[in-house]
């Protein structure tokens, strides 16, 4: 059983939401450091667990009997006392058990045999709890924490507020609580004082919280980071450098997934303008007449424009000049600019009714004044990749020709299943129109039989089969994807994705969150979400969170050269058919 265990925490501050559906669990001699942000609610979180805050939702379990120390530095202490009184005040206890021992001395020098055989349990108990070396312990925590040098002898009164702090700090290691809370431990130690504090700590078989900004304290004292951020609480294990290393990771995956993202657009919008520009050719250009009547122009100059635009149609009704890679629209200062960009604009309204003028940019800068000319005009197309009822337009236009037809549940599995770029989409519709032969309709079952398979779709295949605990089944997509070329790391951060997307299921399944938007925030079909869901439901949160840590962990290990690639997958997937 945890020692704490926290579910659903949601709290806010101020009006500031801090914690949302928050969950996290501290185990038995865990040393756990607490990073975020400013103001992400570290502090507020060690408030929350001691009870001096009540969370607005969500349960805050304490396992029973134990006693958790909390590090309070505006703690009242009596100015009076010394400070050899207070840290000797930890063993309040020890000293009552030791007046009760004297008193049974005293009566069995009375006479009295029972008391004597109490006596001497008593005295064994305080043998057994340390009680003759209290001033050793004392002074070893004194000396550690910079107290020594003042005298223990020194009146509370008189101390600074960063000696009060430190003087805290040493009675509460001395009381030797269960469950030890710390916030910001460090402030007021110097570099040795608190490196004496990382090395206490981390010898204790006692479990610790410290909320710390300390980046060396962190890595000498902790064997697991708590990391406020989201407005959830996720813990990574090892130290702080450990976490840092393992956040770069996850975040390299997202840019990885945005950038692929992003290629993916780019040849989707590229397959678009190729089409438009066909298109364009095959109803101003008589066939057979094309290469006499189109000409394609790289980078040209305004002068070069110009003479193509005024040379005469051949045999033809149309002349199509098609300009790409014209510095005078991207981003950039072009060569004589000014002077190219003016011969341009005055030359747009005296384009020949003969000549159809395309420039083709990719990134226009609508700072530019060509750009702006241009966009003045009613001929000006922006080409964005299809959403997805554009997308299902698109297919059955494509299919149309071959006689076939699909509904849009079909288009969305086979976007899914071979991704969305129009090159390789065109391909599959021919090729699955092919496969049905006569039949009009195009099914789910002919797009899962005949369509090429992303490696995402595969690894959505194989993340199934290792949830359903079926290894041979996941070993064998495995294979498939080596063989077609895919790396292990790139396999790997693709398993990583689809367990991210199981913890969202879970969060938003636990929000209530209508199934439409849960598809649309994960960028998945419905029929994919359907998938996602049942595969979540076979996994707890807290699985499938130490299931993520294990990815993670494992992609740390690879890149850092720490273990191979084919053993640490391999290990990694056995790992994650267990349950």
């Amino acid at each position: 059983m945890s020692l704490l265990e926290i579910t659903g925490l949601t709290h806010a501050f101020g009006g500031q939401p801090l914690f949302q559906n928050a969950a996290f669990a501290l185990h038995r001699g865990e040393h756990v450091g607490v990073v975020g942000r400013n103001g992400a609610g570290k502090s507020t979180l060690l408030k929350l667990c001691t009870g001096q805050l009540v969370p607005d939702g969500g349960r805050i379990v304490w396992q029973g009997g134990i006693r958790v120390g909390c590090l309070d530095q505006y703690a009242a202490l009596n100015p009076e006392h010394t400070m050899g009184e207070v840290l000797h005040g930890a063993f309040r206890a020890l000293y009552a058990l030791e007046r009760a021992m004297t008193e049974l001395y005293d009566r069995a020098a009375e006479g009295d045999g029972a008391a004597l055989a109490a006596a001497a349990r008593r005295q064994e108990e305080l043998e057994a709890r340390g009680f003759y070396e209290v001033d050793t312990r004392v002074e070893k925590a004194a000396a550690g924490l910079g107290l020594a040098e003042l005298g223990l002898d020194r009146p509370v009164g008189e101390l600074s507020g960063g000696q009060r702090a430190k003087l805290l700090l040493a009675r509460l290691l001395l009381e030797e609580p269960d469950v030890l809370l710390l916030d910001e431990p460090t402030n007021f130690l110097d570099q040795e004082q608190a490196a004496w504090l990382a090395d206490t700590l981390t010898g204790l078989e006692r479990a610790f919280l410290a909320v710390s900004h300390d980046a060396a304290f962190l890595n000498r004292a902790v064997t697991a980071v708590c990391a406020v951020e989201g407005r959830r609480l996720t813990k990574y294990p090892g130290n702080y450098a450990a976490y840092q290393a393992k956040k770069e990771c996850l975040e390299g995956e997202h840019l990885r997934q945005y950038t692929a993202q992003q290629r993916e657009i780019a040849r989707t919008e590229a397959y678009i303008r190729k089409s438009a520009l066909t298109t364009l050719q095959k109803k101003l250009l008589m066939p057979g007449l094309e290469a006499m009547n189109c000409t394609f122009m790289q980078s040209p100059t305004a002068q070069q424009i110009v003479e193509n635009c005024e040379t005469l149609p051949m045999m033809g009704d149309w002349r199509l000049v098609i300009v790409q890679g014209l510095a005078l629209l991207e981003s950039g200062k072009a060569k004589d600019e000014a002077q190219e960009s003016k011969t341009l604009c005055d030359y747009i309204g005296r384009v020949p009714p003969s000549t159809c003028l395309v420039f083709e940019c990719e990134t226009p800068d609508k700072r530019k004044k060509l750009c702006q000319t241009l966009m003045k005009l009613p001929g000006a197309v922006s080409f964005d990749a299809l959403s997805d009822a554009r997308l299902t337009q698109w297919m059955n236009q494509t299919l149309r020709p071959f006689g076939k037809k699909m509904d849009a549940n079909t288009c969305a599995r086979l976007a899914f299943t071979s991704g969305r770029d129009l090159t390789m989409l065109s391909g599959e519709l021919q090729k699955l129109a092919a496969y049905v032969g006569e039949r009009e309709t195009i099914t789910a079952e002919d797009v899962e039989q005949i369509a090429t398979h992303t490696a995402e779709c595969t690894v959505f295949a194989m993340v199934d089969a290792l949830v359903d605990g079926q290894a041979e089944r996941a070993f064998s997509l495995l294979n498939v994807l080596l063989e077609s070329g895919e790396q292990r790391i790139g396999v790997l951060a693709l398993i990583t994705r689809q367990y991210r997307q199981m913890m969202y299921v879970k969060d938003m399944q636990e929000s209530r969150m209508p199934q439409p938007q849960m598809a649309k925030a994960l960028g998945v079909p419905p029929f994919a979400l359907g998938q996602l869901t049942r595969r979540a439901g076979r996994r707890s949160a807290e699985q499938l969170k130490r299931q993520m840590e294990l990815c993670v962990s494992t992609d740390f290990d690879i890149k850092r050269g720490a273990v191979r690639e084919e053993a640490a997958l391999d290990r990694l997937m056995l790992a994650l058919t267990e349950k």
